[in-house]
């Protein structure tokens, strides 16, 4: 756990996040819709507008999953309940959620690597 990507949350609180493995839960409700958000996402060459612009451009590897009629924070609900995750650190990815801490999840150190059964 060498590297670390640093963001910013609305400008004021700063951030690290150490190399491991993080999942981020968000909505593509926009035009273009999944397909458009992903293609986004995996691009290296983009104007970093959200804070997972930062982790995108830092990862070794991405990988995304597709929830049809999936709702963000219930989804964060129930993979915080698995107790295989944890908020990654709070207000990243949620600056407009009230109910969630965050949405950026990372593995705990007792979940299976590399990755748990997510059962969405």
């Amino acid at each position: 756990m060498d590297a670390k990507v640093e963001f910013m949350l609305r400008g004021e609180r700063r951030g690290a996040l150490a190399t491991d493995w993080y999942f981020y839960l968000g909505s593509a409700r926009g035009s273009g819709g999944i397909a458009a958000r992903l293609g986004r996402h995996f691009r290296k060459q983009k104007k970093i507008h959200w804070h997972i612009d930062r982790l995108t451009l830092e990862a070794v590897e991405m990988a995304a999953i597709a929830v049809p009629d999936g709702r963000e924070c219930d989804l964060v609900e129930k993979m915080l309940k698995s107790g295989d995750f944890e908020t990654a650190f709070p207000g990243f990815g949620s600056t407009d959620c009230r109910r969630c801490e965050g949405h950026l999840l990372r593995l705990t150190a007792n979940a299976e690597r590399p990755v748990p059964n997510l059962d969405l």
